[in-house]
């Protein structure tokens, strides 16, 4: 006891070594406290991971420019639709509760290969690359808990979980738009404690797929944070609003209705069909426009760089 009070009263004596002792200290507990956190508590890992990221890609930018900068035309909305080299879907659908599906609305849904699930037709392809790539980076398989909803099913899950599901016209699921997954021994908030779950929320982007409702954007979305619920916005759009952390609704607001946008090889636009017609670039390989339902297209042009 008496040898550990004279090594203290030597330390204090020599200011510069007590301080530095003090700093190894510090980040020797520091370190430990991470390791700690990080392996017994993954999804402190995914928030740190996040926070860096969001660091790291604050560059990320979506450029604004002058139409005048592409030969442009006035097209038809029918028109452009019926190019070869355009699709017509349903991606960049914003809903929620302030943007609820018209009473009307049909969704452009089928069934996932002969599986009995049934979601948005512009998913097939998008969700078997994510499959893919979680099955071959993980060794694990993906599975979807919920997906398409009709309008009874959707009423079915507020009865059940009214605390959690969105009201009626105001899910992504009635769209088909939307899929809640997981992976074995990993549902609901558990999913993003796996690597599988926490590689959906940081690279899920590179499917088309975003987290809809991340923790950093509840103020946005009004919507708490579900970790499992996955929704496809397709390409280039699901890796700006990952890299850029925004929620679906910042961005398609950022989007100023007539403007156009540049991202890689990509031009974006959002646009009101003023007599059904559309103002767009005439040189592109490929299109892909979706309402907003907002009362907007959003079109997405694939050009040669």
């Amino acid at each position: 006891m008496n040898k550990i009070k004279n090594i203290f009263k030597k330390m204090i004596k020599n200011k510069k070594l007590f301080v530095l002792s003090l700093i190894s200290l510090i980040l020797a507990v520091g370190v430990c406290s991470a390791f700690v956190l990080f392996h017994f508590v993954p999804e402190a890992s995914y928030r740190v991971k996040t926070f860096v990221s969001g660091i790291l890609n604050c560059t990320v930018r979506l450029d604004k420019i002058q139409a005048d900068k592409y030969d442009t035309k006035t097209i038809v909305v029918e028109e452009f639709i019926n190019d070869p080299k355009v699709t017509f879907d349903q991606s960049m659908m914003l809903i929620n509760a302030e943007h609820p599906l018209a009473d009307d609305f049909e969704a452009k849904t089928g069934e996932y290969r002969d599986s009995g699930v049934y979601m948005n037709c512009c998913l097939f392809d998008a969700y078997a690359s994510l499959s893919l790539d979680i099955s071959e980076r993980f060794d694990t398989k993906l599975y979807i808990k919920s997906a398409y909803r009709t309008y009874e099913q959707q009423l079915e899950e507020i009865e059940s979980s009214s605390d959690l599901a969105a009201p009626i016209g105001s899910s992504e699921h009635q769209a088909g738009l939307a899929l809640d997954v997981y992976v074995p021994y990993h549902a609901g908030y558990a999913f993003v404690q796996s690597k599988a779950g926490q590689y959906t929320a940081s690279d899920g982007w590179k499917h088309g797929f975003i987290i809809r409702y991340q923790y950093y954007n509840v103020e946005q979305t009004k919507i708490a944070y579900e970790p499992w619920h996955i929704r496809y916005v397709g390409f280039p759009h699901a890796e700006i609003i990952t890299k850029k952390q925004l929620s679906l609704e910042k961005y398609i607001d950022s989007l100023e209705v007539g403007s156009f946008y540049t991202f890689g090889d990509y031009i974006i636009t959002r646009q009101a069909p003023l007599e059904g017609t559309l103002l767009l670039p005439v040189d592109y390989i490929g299109a892909v426009i979706s309402p907003d339902n907002c009362g907007n297209y959003i079109v997405t042009l694939k050009i040669q760089t």
